[in-house]
């Protein structure tokens, strides 16, 4: 009859197995304290041994996976390659490695100063007892383990960090993207596919302050050659009678109108002039770099050309439309470029644009300053009572019709 069943022998088998986990390399250069150290190790964990420390050297060097020893114990004296000398060599192959001195009392001195270097865990006294041994070992073997959990720890712990972090960055692209479309959506008005108020806010600044200084060196310098690249123009064109259109075709077919716009425009204007959605009805074009005596030249170019264009709808509905553009110019005086700002001069403009379609429609109406006007106050002046302003001739009203302008 058997003494153990086979289950309870399977379990000792697993149970050995488990414990055997661990693998000790013993190194000494005599060959009966290589077999007294085994026969005290080898009931517990898996052996190497080599006859000395160049031998264990090879040995490590030759393994595909030096780290799986969780501890080297090693003689002191032993020829060519001591202990010690051996153990810092292995600081640099398997640092993670337990490693202890196995020495006489007489050497305790000799290589008290080198266990720093060599990184040892701890030197054992012969003789030694089997006990003492077996309880050296058992710690180190718990240190080792501590170590590996703590790497394994570390390890697992920068994965996650590393996973965060580009799950992160990951995410902040994925929120520079949604900004930057959201933000060319911004510079881009969805109906007219002209630019926005953002995208003139935007660009606008730098053009005026290169303008300002150039007329500021023409006044310093050579007021006898007339500047012919140095203004910015400020046109306003509105559809006549679109709400009127709208409240009888819907504002889908309105919608339609606008859209068409952009291309009348383009047709007229540089393509590095400024074309923008200023407002439901009204489409800003900044003229840029031109010379202000060109104004009404563009002014009727853009009446008569949109005047001609075919417009469609999406219920094929064919008709023709016309506009009024009002206009202004930037610097508004030569000689004080900064009087009146750009917000203020596409108010005056707008003020020009009302009189044009209030005097008849399909018209265009600008207003500049004249060479010996006193500016100052102006815009307040033309904003609240443009028909006294326009009448005492302080400034320079230009108009595609004759007759009286209708400013109420």
């Amino acid at each position: 009859m058997s003494i153990f069943s086979k289950g309870k022998l399977a379990q000792l088998e697993a149970e050995e197995a488990v414990e055997k986990k661990h693998t000790i390399l013993i190194v000494d250069d005599e060959e009966a304290n290589l077999v007294a150290m085994s026969s005290v190790l080898h009931g517990n964990y898996n052996l190497l041994k080599a006859n000395g420390g160049q031998e264990a050297l090879d040995m490590i060097n030759g393994m595909d996976d030096p780290e799986k020893i969780s501890v080297v114990i090693s003689d002191q004296r032993m020829p060519c390659v001591t202990g010690v000398m051996l153990f810092q060599e292995l600081t640099e192959i398997i640092p993670k490695t337990i490693r202890i001195i196995v020495t006489g009392f007489i050497d305790v001195e000799a290589i008290i100063d080198s266990v720093n270097k060599a990184h040892i865990y701890r030197f054992i006294l012969k003789p030694f007892e089997r006990a003492e041994l077996l309880r050296i070992i058992s710690r180190a073997i718990a240190k080792f383990e501590v170590q590996q959990e703590r790497e394994e720890y570390v390890k697992t712990l920068e994965e996650k960090v590393q996973i965060n972090q580009q799950a992160l960055q990951a995410k902040k692209d994925e929120l520079n993207r949604a900004y930057q479309s959201l933000e060319a959506i911004n510079m881009i008005d969805q109906l007219t596919k002209m630019n926005s108020r953002a995208f003139l806010r935007e660009h606008l600044e730098t053009d005026l302050e290169v303008c300002t200084k150039r007329h500021f060196e023409w006044h310093l310098t050579d007021k006898e050659t007339p500047l012919t690249d140095a203004d910015m123009v400020f046109f306003i064109v509105s559809i006549d009678a679109l709400n009127q259109y709208r409240q009888v075709s819907g504002s889908g077919a309105a919608d339609d109108l606008l859209s068409q716009i952009k291309g009348i425009l383009q047709s007229v204007f540089e393509e590095t002039d400024f074309l923008v959605r200023w407002a439901d009805n009204e489409l800003l074009v900044v003229a840029r770099f031109i010379n202000r005596e060109d104004m009404p030249k563009l002014a009727e170019r853009v009446r008569t050309c949109f005047s001609a264009h075919n417009f469609t709808t999406n219920n094929d509905e064919h008709l023709s439309k016309t506009c009024s553009i009002g206009f202004s110019c930037y610097p508004f005086e030569a000689q004080r470029p900064q009087l009146i700002d750009w917000h203020q001069l596409v108010e005056m403009a707008k003020v020009c644009l009302n009189a044009a379609v209030k005097t008849q429609g399909n018209a265009w109406v600008g207003v500049s300053s004249e060479l010996e006007c006193d500016s100052d106050g102006i815009f307040e002046r033309f904003s609240h009572e443009p028909d006294k302003v326009s009448a005492s001739g302080q400034v320079l009203i230009q108009s595609s019709f004759k007759g009286a302008i209708n400013w109420s």
